[in-house]
């Protein structure tokens, strides 16, 4: 993939699998409860929720997750059970619990069916047309169809968000960390609201920062979520 591939793409595993192997399992966990938690209205099971938060606490060391085949199989059998094989809540709530699982393996990746299942499942439950849950893109209206597409970018850019731009790697000053700053990348990562990130993009350029590509992230649009390039560096974490 190339560095203009890279900054377009919609294809948030393939931009994954671009990376040199095997991917920071911490960031790859963190893309998935990214997705997620920007999901997280539309998912039936409140106890998907709570392993979802889990899953957070889990990437930063906070708590230990049985990720075991036993385990996962566990979770959803449990359910699954509630809906119809083919109903869109049965399947956001499973391809959910399956890219959680498959990102903390040892060598973590984004399961591109599950992926792809979430977004599909998330367009289908906005209830935009009655084409049947099982449905590709194709077989729904233009207005699903560019859900569909909005909610791939949305991947994929919570991937850029988590994983920067690899083609241009940015080394940060340790003058640049000021209290400051620092104190403004944890209040909104403990929060995970991010609407402070131009604030933080004064603090660093207060302390000397004129990195564009740091500045421009912290100042553009998003998203961000926890992970963030920009944030873990500030915070000195993976």
């Amino acid at each position: 993939m190339t560095e203009a591939e890279w900054r377009t793409s919609g294809d948030a595993s393939a931009m994954l699998r671009s990376l040199p192997q095997p991917v920071s399992g911490r960031r790859c966990l963190l893309a998935v409860c990214g997705y997620g938690r920007r999901i997280e209205q539309y998912v039936p099971h409140a106890s998907v929720v709570l392993h979802l938060a889990e899953c957070e606490r889990g990437a930063d060391g906070l708590t230990t997750i049985d990720n075991s085949n036993e385990a996962m199989h566990d979770r959803i059998d449990s359910v699954a059970a509630p809906f119809p094989r083919d109903s869109s809540q049965r399947r956001i709530s499973v391809s959910l619990l399956e890219c959680l699982f498959v990102a903390q393996l040892e060598r973590p990746y984004i399961h591109t069916g599950s992926y792809q299942v979430l977004r599909t499942s998330v367009v289908n439950l906005m209830r935009i047309d009655p084409g049947n849950d099982r449905s590709g893109p194709e077989r729904h209206s233009d207005e699903w169809r560019a859900h569909w597409e909005h909610e791939r970018n949305a991947q994929a850019d919570i991937v850029r968000d988590i994983f920067g731009n690899p083609f241009r790697p940015v080394a940060f000053a340790a003058a640049w960390l000021t209290d400051t700053a620092v104190a403004i990348a944890q209040g909104m990562y403990e929060s995970r609201d991010f609407a402070a990130m131009p604030i933080l993009a004064d603090a660093l350029q207060d302390a000397g920062c004129d990195n564009e590509d740091i500045l421009n992230h912290c100042r553009g649009p998003g998203p961000h979520v926890r992970g963030c390039w920009v944030t873990d560096a500030v915070l000195n974490k993976e």
